[in-house]
């Protein structure tokens, strides 16, 4: 998800569906997000043979939220505009958990077993592999406690306790 541009990491997602493809036949990738690179990236799944398994979803505000929740999975693999990483917040809230390259910063945000432990495309796919082979529900339900963390009722008692203390 995100704007389509060269170095916002849609190359690295790619090649890592195109690897998880050999263990998951049946995924689906989907690109949430329009801009000047898409015919790059178009090229570049034509070259990795899963140009059919590749859903060109378009920019989504309104709808986001239902775009997120079609989805079993968010492959990370580079950091956002704003730095904060809000797609791994966006998509937890939704119920959707994340297989993320090690970037600075994630750690804070996901359980450790959703971060590849190296930035390359097979080591998230197997990565990705994994959480897919997993009970889905109950992964569903981790992601959203994980968001809830950083929800208001949950920051402001880990603020109020700062202060107290």
């Amino acid at each position: 998800i995100g704007k389509l541009s060269a170095g916002r990491g849609f190359e690295e997602a790619l090649k890592a569906f195109a690897t998880l493809r050999d263990s998951v036949s049946h995924a689906r990738l989907m690109i949430i997000g329009h801009g000047e690179h898409r015919p790059a990236l178009e090229a570049l799944t034509r070259s990795l043979g899963i140009e059919s398994s590749v859903i060109w979803a378009g920019y989504h505000e309104d709808d986001l939220a239902e775009h997120y929740r079609a989805s079993d999975l968010l492959l990370f693999t580079a950091r956002g505009s704003d730095e904060g990483h809000r797609a791994i917040l966006e998509a937890m809230a939704c119920g959707v958990p994340v297989a993320t390259y090690p970037i600075e910063g994630v750690s804070a945000l996901v359980p450790r077993d959703w971060i590849a432990s190296a930035g390359d495309p097979e080591t998230l796919a197997a990565l990705a592999a994994s959480l897919l082979s997993r009970d889905a529900p109950a992964l569903r339900r981790e992601a959203v406690n994980c968001a809830k963390e950083f929800g208001y009722d949950r920051a402001a008692q880990r603020l109020i306790r700062a202060y107290s203390s």
